[in-house]
């Protein structure tokens, strides 16, 4: 991290992308009417909708490889310097998109559903829309469906992924994604340090839970870990012709990682829209019970030992990605829209805080087991507060 940071700003950044955007829809599409439409809120990368002769797709471009909040805060240089490192990294084949559209036509020979990749040119990806409920709204409409969705869900990817070469998923492999790296790189030493300082009021419990979580290091991995969709948030599982239909999966961050990785992001993302949007009691109960159900499949062929180290790695992870995503907005520039649902998790921020201060601190001196089991039930009180 440079030592001064000087912000860029938003309005830059978004006109440079859109530039970005056009220039490589009219080398893709020579003589096409290209029209931008609208900017989709991201704290990632920038998106924007845009038709192609009256044909829309969805437009994404990233910068470094990095997030929005990132490089608008400074982070990563001057803007100069950051136009300069972005020439060299959309040239090359191991970029960001590049892998990610390398990764999304993988998933698609090896039988799961995903967005038809229109086109790939100088760090834009382009990708037909995909319309219809997400995983997460059919978990809010039909809490009780809990454990079939999500339990259907894991099964339908788990046996693509299992189709999938190994050796070709590793050359786009997309490892900076997974939750132990982003949780490293953002708090790793000083720089650590001076970024959780931007999260204001919530600076301090928001430290101690990164320091405890630290202290606690993953267990280290034996023989081959398995192939992982990296990425599977409920809003990345869209079911496109109907709740009962094979759902299409968005947004992949595939590579190698731990078993429990999916299960994890699944249960972080879920219990952060708890937060935003808190349903009635009943339904808040009837999630958990399913999400409780979800992980006792999981475990239910493992030894007490087993069972134990296989939890411990689920709730780390949780904790872990949720603390990666809501740092990342409770420091995010004033300048950056944020999605509908990050604005609320600010706003009821210290409630969830202190329900990841709680659970980290029961996992530091208690058995997993009766920490995932204590985490349910604190999670229907935060949940209501």
């Amino acid at each position: 991290m440079p030592q001064t940071m000087t912000p860029i700003p938003a309005t830059v950044l978004f006109a440079y992308a859109d530039q970005q955007i056009r220039r490589s829809a009219g080398a893709l599409w020579p003589g096409a009417r290209i029209d931008l439409g609208t900017h989709i809120p991201s704290v990632t990368g920038y998106v924007r909708t845009i038709d192609i002769d009256g044909a829309p797709l969805f437009a994404k471009y990233s910068l470094l490889g990095l997030s929005l909040v990132s490089v608008l805060r400074g982070t990563c240089g001057s803007w100069t310097a950051v136009q300069r490192a972005q020439d060299a990294y959309v040239s090359s084949p191991h970029a960001l998109l590049a892998r990610e559209a390398g990764q999304l036509r993988l998933l698609r020979r090896a039988g799961l559903k995903t967005p038809h990749v229109a086109g790939l040119d100088a760090g834009v990806l382009f990708t037909a829309p995909m319309s219809g409920p997400t995983l997460g709204d059919l978990v809010a409409k039909e809490p009780e469906r809990t454990d079939a969705l999500i339990t259907g869900v894991l099964r339908i990817l788990g046996e693509g992924l299992r189709r999938i070469n190994t050796t070709e998923a590793e050359t786009v492999a997309i490892g900076e994604r997974s939750i132990p790296a982003t949780f490293t790189r953002k708090f790793n030493g000083i720089s650590g340090a001076v970024y959780l300082r931007q999260a204001g009021p919530h600076s301090s419990v928001l430290t101690a839970i990164v320091a405890r979580l630290q202290r606690m290091r993953m267990a280290p991995v034996t023989g081959a870990r398995p192939l992982v969709y990296g990425d599977l948030k409920p809003d990345h599982v869209v079911y496109v012709n109907g709740p009962d239909c094979t759902p299409v999966f968005l947004d992949p961050g595939m590579g190698r990682g731990r078993p429990q990785a999916d299960h994890a992001k699944l249960l972080s993302r879920l219990i952060l829209s708890l937060f935003a949007n808190p349903p009635v009691p009943a339904a808040v109960h009837a999630i958990t019970t399913g999400l409780g159900a979800v992980v006792e499949h999981s475990v239910a062929g493992l030894g007490k030992t087993e069972r134990s180290a296989w939890l411990r790695e689920l709730v780390l992870l949780w904790l872990m990605d949720t603390v990666n995503i809501v740092s990342t907005y409770l420091t995010c520039p004033v300048v950056l829209p944020m999605p509908p649902q990050a604005v609320t998790i600010t706003e009821r921020a210290a409630s969830l805080l202190g329900l990841l201060d709680a659970v980290s601190a029961d996992l530091a001196t208690r058995d997993p087991r009766t920490v995932w089991a204590l985490a349910l039930s604190r999670l229907s009180k935060g949940v209501a507060r």
